[in-house]
């Protein structure tokens, strides 16, 4: 998926809110829907709509799919993520438990699963899911710097900063191999001292692109948060929302739920 252009794509108002997005439908999607609706033409169908952010209506596909076949599951494991992508965490949920179940036990299962319900302010639920995915991650994976990072940020939001602190102690290393989640690594970095928020605001405030402001900006918030700073995180989740080019990243989502609870 590419960055977010507002002339092809759905903004994020309209999938977390349920607005009109004032699309047209591409080529793709209009031969889709003049075909048969079975479940393979249904999935391809989501697939098209999800090309351009129209993720609501991807559901509404993916779930006309599984009412044909209810026991094929690509169209659960294809829906579950969309749905987080909407906000909608407790039927995400239910997708990702029901493809672990079928699927079985896996680094992506725990840490989806981990995912929903960090979202859902079950942190302690988080925690477990985070550390599962964790422990049978490969060190030499990219996985293994986001399971730490989101477990971490689990861990400051239900309080218990010391086990923050020995995760990192145990799971991170500042010349760890972490593929193309740099930023996630950023975040940490900071987190088990090895770089000061000074320094780290400062160099993302040189970030040019969208999901790695996002991704790094999100764990500082939190950080910020747990070290008794508010008035600075809330300042960083404002120009983070600001950043919305990838505004279906985890991070993205995140900052844009928090905002959401803290104006309720």
């Amino acid at each position: 998926m590419g960055k977010y252009f507002a002339d092809i794509h759905a903004s994020h108002e309209s999938q977390f809110q349920n607005l009109p997005h004032g699309l047209s439908n591409t080529d793709e999607i209009l031969a889709c829907r003049a075909k048969p609706q079975t479940y393979e033409t249904l999935l391809e169908l989501a697939d098209a709509l999800c090309w351009q952010l129209r993720f609501r209506e991807a559901i509404d596909a993916l779930t006309q799919a599984i009412a044909l076949e209810p026991e094929r599951m690509e169209a659960y494991r294809k829906r579950g993520p969309k749905y987080l992508d909407t906000l909608q965490f407790e039927q995400a949920l239910t997708d990702y438990t029901r493809c672990e179940q079928a699927d079985g036990v896996s680094v992506m299962s725990r840490y989806r699963i981990g995912m929903a319900h960090y979202l859902m302010g079950k942190y302690g639920d988080a925690i477990c899911a985070f550390s599962d995915s964790l422990a049978i991650a490969p060190q030499d994976d990219d996985m293994y710097i986001a399971d730490v990072y989101w477990l971490v940020l689990s861990q400051l939001r239900a309080g218990k900063a010391d086990a923050a602190q020995k995760t990192l102690r145990q799971h991170y290393r500042p010349d760890m191999y972490v593929g193309h989640h740099t930023a996630y690594e950023k975040a940490m970095r900071v987190a088990a001292g090895f770089a000061s928020m000074e320094d780290m605001l400062a160099e993302l405030d040189a970030e040019p692109d969208d999901l790695q402001f996002a991704m790094t900006a999100y764990g500082l918030c939190v950080l910020l948060e747990a070290h008794g700073e508010a008035e600075k995180a809330d300042a960083l989740r404002e120009k983070l929302l600001k950043h919305d080019g990838f505004w279906f990243c985890f991070s993205y989502l995140a900052a844009y739920h928090d905002q959401t609870k803290k104006r309720a």
